[in-house]
């Protein structure tokens, strides 16, 4: 489905009475049926101030300008995005349309941070980011992809953002974390006092993990977006799902149940995608959508690697296995097998999975979860070795 006739079909109410679809007619002067449909759905993001519509924009994967204008006409306008996604290529995809529209979008980067990294390494990256993005200032940028306290803890991240804050490049600062050990991450930045926002991974599949975090989140006013709400599904996984109902709308707004949840950022690739979550908007999680998240947990409940790394700890090889298995998933839920592989060709040599094949499978029974690691392992390596 191209642009023109993602608008065609938004006009004519195939999103359904009052969701979106307004904003898209208007930018393109079609269809006069669309003009009754609603404001979409904002919650402020904590002390940042910020009005975010309930769906965000995620990029990993994402190189079509056009797709963006459309989500951004829907009122889409959170945007997040990294350096690393596609070695820039998202980056400067949104840059495209930033040159002309950065008025209609809050932006959010990340900066790539380890216990060693130097202010000066990080205020070139922002710059670099600047740059791809075509415009002078980001709104949020976060400590990426954070899997210790101790990224957040490195003075330098609050030297260079105190600087670029200063040099009205950023306005505010958060961080990024999908790791097994988020909560404690979240907690650190909690109570650390200086971080406007939490992106999280938080999921119907591992609620215990973060809800305990959220509230506190909630009580300092933090901002937070939750991400990989799918839970790692596969497509053929939610096959059985409700008929009627659609398992990727039904997680987004599992996530958005909670009140300390401003945002569920989900990855957009196509007008599909942006077709598919226009129709959350303003539509609560009913009773039936409920019941078949938690039968979609239990069957999946040992099949599903929450990357927590605690098998790690079993391997002589220290084979990377939170990296490796979530590098399958993006293969195998999210159809990105050329970006997964890449990533998996980056891991340091000796971590990848490539060890397991003769191995006698030392993280046998390691996982808290009851998952086969070794054949999970083996089969990513045949997927992206």
């Amino acid at each position: 489905m191209g642009r023109r006739e993602f608008v065609r079909r938004s006009a004519l109410g195939a999103l359904g009475a009052g969701l979106a679809g307004a904003g898209i007619a208007r930018a393109v002067g079609e269809g006069a049926e669309a003009q009754a449909a609603p404001t979409i759905p904002k919650r402020v993001l904590g002390r940042t101030g910020l009005e975010v519509p309930e769906i965000s924009f995620g990029s990993f994967g994402f190189e079509n300008g056009d797709l963006l204008s459309s989500a951004l006409d829907a009122g889409m306008n959170l945007v997040d995005t990294a350096p690393s996604y596609g070695e820039g290529a998202a980056e400067r995809a949104i840059g495209r349309v930033m040159a002309t529209r950065r008025k209609d979008a809050v932006l959010m980067t990340k900066w790539n941070v380890n216990p060693a990294s130097s202010k000066q390494q990080l205020l070139d990256s922002l710059a670099g980011s600047l740059e791809r993005l075509q415009t002078d200032h980001v709104d949020i940028v976060h400590v990426g992809l954070a899997e210790s306290v101790d990224q957040l803890r490195n003075p330098a991240v609050f030297e260079a953002f105190g600087e670029a804050k200063a040099a009205g490049k950023v306005r505010f600062l958060g961080v990024s974390t999908h790791a097994g050990s988020r909560a404690d991450i979240c907690q650190a930045a909690i109570d650390d006092g200086r971080f406007d926002m939490l992106c999280l991974k938080h999921n119907f599949g591992e609620a215990a993990v973060t809800e305990g975090v959220l509230a506190k989140a909630k009580e300092k006013n933090l901002g937070v977006v939750a991400f990989k709400v799918t839970a790692g599904a596969k497509p053929e996984d939610v096959q059985q799902f409700a008929p009627g109902k659609s398992f990727p709308l039904a997680a987004a707004k599992w996530a958005l149940q909670n009140p300390a949840v401003h945002s569920a950022l989900v990855g957009i690739t196509s007008y599909e995608d942006l077709k598919l979550y226009a129709s959350a908007w303003g539509v609560p999680l009913d009773d039936e959508e409920r019941r078949e998240l938690e039968a979609f947990r239990e069957r999946f409940a040992s099949s599903y690697c929450r990357y927590c790394g605690a098998c790690e700890g079993a391997c002589p090889q220290r084979v990377a296995v939170a990296d490796i298995m979530r590098y399958r998933m993006y293969a195998e839920s999210y159809g990105m097998r050329a970006e997964a592989r890449r990533l998996y060709g980056r891991l340091p040599e000796g971590t990848t999975a490539a060890a397991c094949m003769a191995c006698n499978g030392h993280c046998k029974g390691a996982c808290p979860n009851g998952l086969d690691t070794r054949q999970g392992l083996i089969g990513a390596h045949g997927l992206l070795g």
